[in-house]
């Protein structure tokens, strides 16, 4: 048995070893980020902490080559990457705000886009990525939890559009609407992520933070977020393999709330079905920017620049107010290239989820239907069950950012979300699950060709 045992660890020992404090560093930086915590403490915005942890992390990643020689550079959406980034260079020189678009490609898209690298360079196992997915949902906990506290408090709380809406506790979520699809965010998170926990008091967070979310999204009092929570409801209700006890589950969480909501905000939810005199200001405004918006990009269809739409629409229209939407933020600062390109990106990120998934999904299915095959052997089962389990949590990733990226996606239609962090997160956990999937699948294969006789056969994935 010993050396049955030594066959099977020797085999089947796969994930690249990566010193721990590499991982911890990178879960430091996630929290800085996500709690913004220059914004909470004075002192650390003095010493711009988030950029002196950025660079320790490049300078660690620079000196820290992964093992496995899976990265970004080598990962077949790195491509799609630096077409977006041509795209966006592009428009710089041309741009009818220079100074504007200069300071948000450098100040927000390349600024953003190290979480990704980040990502890629440090999350190279399931362990790993259980840390970084854990620091990010912590933080996201303290930020919603915090604003929870405005609530009960009334200290964040004040009339916005003829309603009293829930503010955020930082730059993040400061704006209602900010604040709605942050909490939004979370959701997907949950719900994949708990049916596989197995500690009740984990359990119990993921439950609170679910419920901080959906109070938070329903006290920000924005359509935008209500709409971005209806296409979270479809997308989980098409993505379960159980659809009709997901629906009766989704409905009988809503049947029971309903009742429980100030009518304020009943109201406001169904603003969002009546036509634009009766929704008040806020929608006629919108109408006109989109107004505006088609103009100008009628007038430059190969776009104004990055983030120039305010000043060109201040000359045209003495109007100031952004797109208040994505995909025409992206035709009037990028151009029709730069929405064709923004598509195909995005495109490619869910395909590459998706093909993940699948794969992953395959090799769950084998490995668990071979375990009675191997019922006798404790020391097999014992280790392919730590594999399947690692396999689920990367199943659970992959189902919650797709959902995450359509959440995103629903938002953009009444936010101009192009230049923030929400398509560098994505990105990084897609290439990171792309990546650690290569080695997930060799460790699969050895599991499903692993015989009494520590012979081989011929069983392919």
């Amino acid at each position: 048995m010993e050396y049955q045992d030594k066959i099977i660890s020797d085999n089947l020992k796969n994930y690249p070893e990566r010193k721990f404090f590499l991982i911890v560093a990178f879960a430091i930086y996630v929290l800085i980020w996500f709690l913004h915590v220059g914004d909470r403490r004075e002192w650390l915005a003095a010493i711009r902490i988030e950029l002196i942890w950025a660079l320790f992390l490049v300078v660690l990643g620079v000196l820290s080559k992964p093992e496995d020689g899976y990265g970004i550079f080598n990962n077949y959406l790195f491509k799609y990457v630096l077409l977006f980034f041509a795209v966006l260079i592009i428009q710089i020189p041309f741009s009818k705000d220079l100074q504007t678009s200069w300071d948000v490609f450098v100040n927000r898209i390349v600024k953003f886009s190290f979480m990704a690298w980040f990502i890629c360079m440090f999350v190279r196992s399931p362990n790993q990525f259980r840390i970084f997915i854990g620091a990010f949902l912590i933080a996201c906990f303290y930020e919603l939890f915090d604003t929870f506290k405005g609530l009960l408090l009334g200290s964040m709380v004040w009339e916005n559009q003829n309603v009293m809406r829930l503010h955020g506790m930082t730059s993040l979520t400061s704006h209602p609407n900010s604040l709605a699809g942050f909490a939004i965010g979370v959701m997907p998170f949950v719900w994949f992520f708990y049916p596989i926990i197995q500690k009740l008091y984990v359990k119990i967070f993921f439950l609170s933070l679910l419920f901080l979310g959906l109070v938070c999204l329903i006290y920000s009092g924005s359509r935008t977020g209500y709409v971005g929570f209806i296409f979270l409801l479809a997308t989980l209700i098409i993505k379960s393999k159980k659809s009709i006890k997901t629906i009766i589950l989704l409905s009988f969480v809503l049947l029971i709330s309903i009742p429980i909501l100030p009518g304020q905000y009943i109201g406001r939810f169904t603003t969002i079905f009546k036509t634009s005199e009766e929704r008040g200001s806020s929608a006629i405004k919108r109408i006109e920017i989109i107004e505006d918006a088609v103009e100008i990009f009628k007038r430059y269809p190969f776009g104004v620049g990055i983030s120039a739409f305010p000043a060109v629409r201040a000359e045209f229209f003495q109007r100031t107010q952004d797109t208040h939407n994505l995909y025409l933020e992206i035709a009037t600062n990028l151009g029709i290239q730069g929405l064709i390109v923004f598509v195909v990106f995005i495109w490619q990120i869910l395909k590459s989820l998706s093909s993940t998934l699948k794969n992953l999904e395959k090799q769950h299915k084998k490995i668990t239907s071979r375990s009675a095959k191997f019922d006798h052997d404790k020391v097999w089962l014992e280790q392919s069950n730590n594999h399947l389990r690692d396999i689920r949590f990367l199943i659970a990733v992959c189902n919650a950012t797709i959902a995450y990226i359509i959440v995103r996606l629903s938002l953009g239609l009444f936010g101009h979300d192009l230049y923030e962090i929400y398509w560098w997160f994505v990105l990084g956990i897609t290439m990171a699950t792309s990546n650690i999937n290569v080695i997930t699948e060799k460790i699969s294969y050895k599991y499903l060709n692993y015989t009494d006789e520590n012979k081989l056969i011929k069983n392919e994935l």
